[in-house]
């Protein structure tokens, strides 16, 4: 990315690749990189966090609405939907 600062890649790799440290580095770089790898079927996925609300109080959340896994989204051919997401940092608790 260093010596192409113009240029998009696209990274694939196995399941080998799918780990938080590539994912971090790749939301990094989004706008340079995308990380395509294999995750497993039952995988949790949620949407990102709503905003807050102006004066509201409380934690905020850190996850949004919970997306239907990768094996769920499978069993109907016809309805293909494309999910994108992030993994959130250590710095949120994860």
């Amino acid at each position: 990315l260093r010596w192409f600062p113009t240029r998009k890649c696209v990274f694939a790799g196995d399941g080998g690749f799918a780990t938080h440290k590539l994912s971090r580095f790749a939301a990094r770089h989004s706008q340079q990189l995308t990380l395509v790898s294999k995750i497993v079927p039952d995988a949790v996925l949620h949407a990102p966090p709503p905003e807050r609300k102006p004066g509201q109080q409380g934690r905020p959340r850190t996850v949004g609405a919970r997306l239907p896994s990768p094996l769920k989204n499978s069993q109907n051919p016809t309805k293909f939907r494309f999910v994108y997401f992030s993994l959130l940092s250590s710095s949120q608790g994860y």
